[in-house]
């Protein structure tokens, strides 16, 4: 009996530990917003969706690329206006045919998202873009385990990316 009693405790204990979502908090200019930017594509394992106004962020646009090159699922969805100039970083994924989409269907498509493998999230204030990272105050949070959260996320990116 106190065997089986130990087991159902162990069982309840895990289960709860697994229900709970874990958060991370990153500022810029200090650059630990980037790093929570680049754990999240870094760690996707299956599927990463991104949404984003300004793109310009080497690091970011090569680490999305990786993943793709590792069998990550990634899709991203972009401001038309704010990525149609040369430099921007959508141009670049294209080229590495990662699949994406420019929104011109609102006066700006001012998201910054990214959903990773059905759990986590990744939003905040900074824009995908070396400023954002060096010279703005932004903001990052990244909730990871919180598939429920996630899922609200998911639906709006695809009903963007329809």
């Amino acid at each position: 009996m106190r065997f089986k009693l130990s087991v159902i405790i162990f069982v309840l204990v895990s289960a709860s530990a697994l229900a709970t979502p874990s958060f991370n908090v990153g500022f810029s200019p200090s650059h630990t917003a980037l790093e929570n930017v680049l754990s999240v594509v870094n760690n996707a394992q299956s599927s990463l969706d991104v949404e984003a106004y300004t793109f310009t962020s080497k690091q970011i646009s090569t680490a999305i690329v990786s993943a793709q090159k590792r069998g990550v699922n990634v899709r991203v969805v972009a401001d038309a206006k704010a990525n149609r100039l040369n430099y921007s970083a959508i141009h670049y994924l294209a080229q590495q045919h990662v699949p994406v989409r420019l929104n011109n269907n609102y006066s700006i498509h001012h998201n910054k998202v990214m959903i990773a493998d059905g759990d986590t999230i990744q939003t905040g204030s900074m824009n995908y873009t070396t400023n954002g990272d060096t010279h703005n105050a932004e903001n990052v949070l990244v909730i990871r385990g919180a598939p429920e959260i996630a899922g609200k996320y998911q639906v709006e990116f695809n009903r963007l990316w329809a």
